[in-house]
């Protein structure tokens, strides 16, 4: 961020433009941050809350791939759990199983896993 005064004013502008500089770029980024952050979590959460859950696969079964887990937000990737159950449309009964969980993993060098 950058001011250009004239005279009489720029010896004035130029003994505090260091510090006033950084009070606003600190003031502005914590403002900013603060909003994208409140924007996120709130237009964020309202999109994941309005996606299907169960999908039709064809005329005798659908998928539910709902949520198990919060999502996992990273600096280098996003991480979503899911149910990914297959049920008959006629029958809707679910698994008499638990099925083994994905192991975790720290490689991010893929999109999915």
């Amino acid at each position: 961020m950058s001011f250009k005064l004239s005279p009489p004013f720029s010896w004035l502008y130029n003994l505090f433009s260091g510090t006033i500089s950084n009070t606003l770029k600190n003031s502005l980024n914590g403002q900013i941050c603060s909003s994208a952050v409140n924007a996120i979590n709130t237009q964020g959460n309202a999109a994941l809350e309005s996606f299907p859950m169960v999908v039709t696969v064809d005329k005798t079964s659908e998928v539910n791939y709902e949520l198990i887990d919060p999502p996992v937000f990273t600096y280098g990737y996003l991480q979503t759990d899911h149910k990914g159950e297959f049920f008959s449309i006629a029958n809707p009964v679910e698994a008499p199983f638990t099925p083994p969980t994905v192991p975790p993993t720290t490689d991010t060098s893929r999109m999915m896993y």
